[in-house]
């Protein structure tokens, strides 16, 4: 199925199908406007496929945004992930698939959701790199990464992440000095932990 997308001056999108038939939208994700995006291609789909009983409409989600943002973290702040998800299921889609999502949480809002593997991804660095160390973030993706480290047959060097006055101090559990690194995570979209390791 073909579509075009057309973005006016003010920011509006506005989607047109070009050929029809079964649809699979494929968006980074990491921004509103990529899912408004994906809403008015299915918006216009679901138009011309009303009497299409046989049709099937699925979305791939590289990165879900809000994805961190999977509880009400204090009294009286907005539970983002739940917003997100609210809007997603709106569009009702057959199969929603997410690459990595940070939280089993973004699964159980999302309906109709599964997860993507990582491993393919990881496999494709890992093997450009030439076998190098990989090297778990912090407690969180450590599980994630020494499943993966053992698939692959790499070494694994975790870390330890704490917040110290709300930044991110992160000690290495090994030795890595020059040595190559892979770091397995699933979000990194402000850099802020990165920093904090060059200054250790």
């Amino acid at each position: 199925m073909n579509y075009q997308i057309k973005k006016f001056n003010d920011g509006q999108l506005t989607a047109k199908i070009i050929e029809n038939g079964n649809i699979d939208i494929k968006i980074r994700g990491n921004s509103y406007e990529d899912l408004f995006k994906a809403a008015t291609i299915k918006e216009a789909w679901d138009a011309e496929n009303s009497t299409n009983k046989n049709a099937v409409a699925t979305l791939t989600l590289c990165c879900l945004i809000g994805q961190r943002s999977d509880r009400r973290f204090n009294k009286g702040e907005s539970f983002d992930l739940k917003v997100i998800s609210n809007f997603i299921n709106a569009m009702k889609f057959d199969k929603i698939s997410i690459l990595h999502p940070h939280s089993p949480i973004s699964l159980a809002l999302i309906n109709n959701s599964e997860k993507i593997s990582h491993l393919e991804f990881v496999e494709k660095a890992f093997r450009a790199i030439g076998n190098p160390i990989l090297v778990s973030p912090d407690a969180g993706a450590y599980k994630t990464t020494h499943e993966i480290a053992e698939r692959l047959g790499a070494d694994l060097v975790p870390s330890n992440k704490v917040r110290v006055n709300g930044a991110p101090v992160i000690s290495i559990q090994g030795e890595v000095k020059g040595k190559e690194c892979l770091i397995v995570d699933d979000l990194a979209d402000g850099g802020g932990p990165l920093n904090s390791w060059r200054r250790n």
